[in-house]
């Protein structure tokens, strides 16, 4: 063989292993791609899955959120509107006739079982209502008297026994029996 077919066969083998490693370059590549791309899809999947249990939990605590936040206004809306009828009941008492208001009055004073005592009223009531209470009350040899000082109370009455004040002001009549008609006045109003 001469030098020139040497040549010639070398420098075609070269072209040979030329062609082989960039065909097995260019399939590594190829493979490296198809590789870098299934990664890249898994991820992608990966990241939406997550990203939408992300956004499920964000609206589950929301609506949770606004599910509470409609419950506090629902029972604050109850509760306004609870205080608003013991409201309503005290000036329903306030508007009871004098002999009514009187009797009223006198029957809470019976009820405490004192013989004697000063008794507080607001200005309005010892005007009109204070002398006629007195003479109800100072039946069988008690001995109330009425009181110079008045309440600042819607109605009703204070009894000063010495240094103690018994509280019967409207106010404290109608609050004291609201713990034991609330379930009747819930039931009456939100069933």
């Amino acid at each position: 063989m001469s030098i020139e077919q040497i040549k010639e066969k070398i420098v075609e083998s070269a072209q040979q292993d030329a062609r082989r490693i960039f065909d097995k370059a260019k399939m590594e590549s190829r493979a490296k791609v198809y590789e870098a791309q299934r990664i890249a899809d898994i991820q992608i999947r990966e990241a939406k899955e997550k990203a939408i249990g992300n956004a499920m939990r964000l609206k589950s605590r929301r609506e949770s959120m606004a599910n509470l936040e409609a419950r506090k206004m629902h029972l604050a809306t109850k509760q306004e509107v609870i205080s608003a009828c013991f409201e309503d009941a005290l000036a329903e008492l306030r508007k009871l006739p004098p002999d009514r208001y009187i009797r009223l009055l006198a029957g809470k004073l019976d009820a405490l079982a004192y013989r004697q005592g000063e008794i507080l009223l607001n200005r309005k009531d010892r005007e009109e209502i204070g002398e006629e209470l007195l003479t109800q009350v100072n039946r069988e040899g008690r001995m109330f008297t009425l009181s110079e000082d008045t309440l600042s109370a819607l109605g009703g009455f204070v009894l000063r026994i010495g240094r103690v004040e018994l509280d019967s002001t409207l106010e404290m009549m109608v609050s004291s029996m609201r713990e034991d008609v609330m379930p009747e006045v819930v039931s009456a109003l939100f069933e």
